[in-house]
């Protein structure tokens, strides 16, 4: 036959490893909906796993320290009072305690740990945590979101939604300001002069582009010319005397030229 002292043993045991359960379905259900929350806001959803890790050490912590007796008590009527008196009287040897315990350890036959466990609200807490992880993903696959100005919450500033990747306004107060509903909007704003050291960069953005990369600086290069590309004299001659040009060769040309040019002077 078992001793008493084992039965206590089984009694604890079997209540933490309901505590732990009861705890970390909680937990999870805690964790799932900070992440969706975290996740819609885009304010760092890891972080979701701190709330759902308090909860877990204080309901452990709160739970473990209770007197699982009183619990078995309070469900098997023909236990009450008994397994307390025979728990307060566990190192005493007389045959009255020997008795008590004895009776104790056949009635313990008949109690079952399921009875401990509200069947009903497990069940929710585990359709709740299955919704929470369809929705996630559900959220995510269409990556929407939801855009919040902080910094004019008080000034009662409405907030924009994203659903795929894409800006949608909100409803509120003031003017509201979503990315990419215009895209024939100047969203570059005025011009302005950048300053890269001691030097001035006038940069205009073309609102058909928007690469440029500001750090390729580079000097202004000098262009060399070839002057024999040019003609050493530039003149003019009347055109009533362009169709009697052409009536010469080139030596003749040059020398009309140079009677010409020497005129002038």
């Amino acid at each position: 036959m078992k001793s008493f002292k084992k039965v206590i043993k089984e009694i604890n045991a079997t209540f933490g490893i309901l505590i732990v359960f009861d705890a970390l379905l909680n937990s999870i259900i805690i964790f799932l909906l900070s992440f969706l929350v975290l996740s819609l806001f885009n304010f760092y959803p890891n972080y979701a796993f701190l709330p759902a890790t308090i909860y877990l050490i204080a309901f452990i912590l709160k739970k473990i320290i209770k007197n699982h007796l009183v619990d078995v008590e309070k469900n098997y009527i023909n236990l009450d009072e008994k397994l307390r008196t025979a728990a307060d009287n566990i190192n005493k040897e007389n045959p009255v305690v020997n008795e008590l315990q004895s009776d104790i350890i056949k009635s313990m036959k008949y109690v079952h740990a399921s009875s401990f466990i509200n069947q009903r609200f497990t069940s929710y807490k585990i359709l709740a945590c299955i919704a929470l992880s369809f929705t996630i993903v559900l959220l995510a696959s269409f990556d929407v979101s939801i855009n919040i100005d902080i910094a004019n919450i008080a000034k009662k500033a409405p907030f924009s939604y994203k659903i795929g990747g894409k800006s949608q306004p909100g409803e509120g107060i003031g003017t509201e300001t979503v990315v990419g509903t215009d895209a024939n909007s100047d969203i570059y704003g005025a011009e302005s002069v950048a300053n890269l050291g001691n030097k001035k960069i006038n940069i205009v953005l073309s609102p058909a582009s928007y690469e440029l990369n500001i750090r390729k600086v580079e000097d202004v290069q000098k262009k060399v010319f070839d002057e024999k590309a040019f003609p050493d004299e530039i003149f003019s001659i009347g055109a009533e005397n362009n169709d009697e040009l052409g009536k010469f060769n080139l030596k003749e040309q040059k020398i009309i030229k140079n009677y010409f040019l020497k005129g002038k002077k």
